[in-house]
């Protein structure tokens, strides 16, 4: 679905979809593709040969994806699902998606955003490929680089909106929900590094750009959203009930005209081991190795100083604390937990946000909530399954209120000083 893909098994193919994309890897699935890239991947143009534009693989799966509205049925829901290859490495767009762009007019920075950090951590050091060398390499192999990965965005960018105007000009015009998104972003020389595999702002974000039936009025959500929210959506979208599992949540109520609610929780990007959290105007790096970064994201878009620094940090330290407590709770979403003695403990961390405002929030399916003894927090429960809070203990002279939507109370305590008020809801 990103950069090729293959015919699955006709036993695994059953379980995705009704029919199959177009084969396809990163070569432009051309007969002479060993002539016109003959060293593999390469990140320098290779010119297209004549006649060829129509069979590179991003035109052949959006032709197909055009082929496949005008036959779809009016009478039932469908989805179609298009990977584009580009701008993948390696660079082998056609020629008018160079001549798009004057190379010579790139302007070489007059500083590379290193920053703080002429290299990164220690920790990072081992896998971010450092020594690419932009700076050494020179100006000409520079702006060469960024011609290729221009060119190549730009092929994507025509090619989706081949499709996109087929279905503006089809009868499902209105009536479709379309969302356009890719895996990753690239550095492209900032910190001296080109490709990915950082946590930094460049390369984990993504474009996501989603519209819903009958919109036609443009927002920007400035909410920090996860790729783990596509599913969700799309299950929103179709009527699906979200499974369990997931942990993502829908974007719908954040469109224009949309309803429901969309927890401002942060978004979670891991890579080798290191973690990082991006809230609010802030971006917060975690190294295994104990090493952090946090970059106000709004006022530091390259990312140059690391308020996190230890001759920054006490400065910054109520920022630096937040994050922490929000990066332990996100990863322990995803069944990640910490063993940094320096990070707060997950009960710790989930202390710090119900006393930051966070609540527990009952949903749509059987749900248990452990609550921590030691905070009087609310819950707030949700119509629909059955919900149980499961309370380990109590602290003294505090009163419970059981909140509407919750189903059942289980009390774990062996022996007590006290006795709490325990309030029951109007489900008794």
């Amino acid at each position: 679905m990103m950069h090729g893909y293959f015919r699955q098994p006709r036993n695994v193919q059953r379980q995705i979809a009704d029919e199959q994309m177009p084969n396809g890897s990163f070569t432009p699935n051309l007969d002479n593709a060993t002539t016109l890239w003959p060293s593999g991947f390469s990140i320098v143009r290779v010119p297209s040969f004549p006649g060829s534009d129509a069979q590179y693989y991003d035109a052949r799966v959006m032709q197909w994806g055009i082929d496949r509205l005008a036959e779809q049925s009016t009478d039932k829901p469908w989805a179609l699902f298009l990977g584009t290859q580009h701008p993948h490495t390696g660079y082998t767009a056609p020629d008018w998606a160079y001549d798009a762009f004057d190379v010579e007019a790139f302007t070489w920075p007059t500083t590379w955003s290193l920053g703080d950090l002429p290299t990164p951590s220690t920790f990072a050091d081992q896998f971010m490929g450092l020594g690419s060398g932009y700076q050494d390499m020179g100006d000409e192999a520079w702006r060469h680089h960024m011609w290729a990965y221009l060119a190549c965005t730009y092929h994507a960018d025509v090619r989706i909106g081949a499709f996109l105007n087929a279905l503006a000009a089809s009868q499902f015009a209105d009536d479709t929900l379309v969302i356009v998104v890719s895996d990753h972003g690239f550095n492209m020389g900032d910190h001296d590094l080109w490709n990915k595999f950082t946590l930094w702002e460049q390369a984990a974000r993504t474009p996501l750009i989603v519209k819903a039936p009958g919109q036609t009025v443009g927002s920007v959500v400035n909410t920090p959203v996860s790729l783990m929210d596509v599913m969700p959506t799309i299950l929103d979208a179709a009527g699906i009930t979200q499974p369990p599992r997931l942990q993502g949540q829908s974007l719908l109520p954040l469109l224009p005209g949309g309803t429901g609610v969309y927890e401002d929780r942060g978004a979670l990007t891991a890579v080798f081991g290191a973690n990082s959290i991006r809230w609010g105007n802030y971006r917060y790096i975690r190294y295994p190795s104990g090493e952090e970064e946090l970059y106000d994201i709004i006022n530091d878009s390259a990312q140059n100083t690391n308020l996190a620094r230890p001759d920054r940090a006490t400065a910054n330290a109520v920022v630096i604390n937040d994050m922490r407590n929000r990066l332990v709770i996100e990863q322990a979403r995803y069944g990640l937990v910490t063993a940094d003695p320096d990070m707060p403990h997950l009960t710790d961390a989930t202390r710090y946000a119900l006393e930051h405002g966070a609540t527990f929030r009952g949903g749509h399916k059987d749900t248990i909530f452990h609550i921590d003894p030691r905070t009087g927090a609310a819950v707030e429960g949700a119509d629909g399954g059955s919900n149980e809070i499961y309370l380990a203990g109590w602290a003294d002279d505090t009163v419970y209120t059981i909140p509407d939507g919750i189903q059942s109370l289980t009390v774990a305590v062996k022996s007590g000083r006290n006795r709490p008020t325990i309030n029951a809801n109007e489900q008794g």
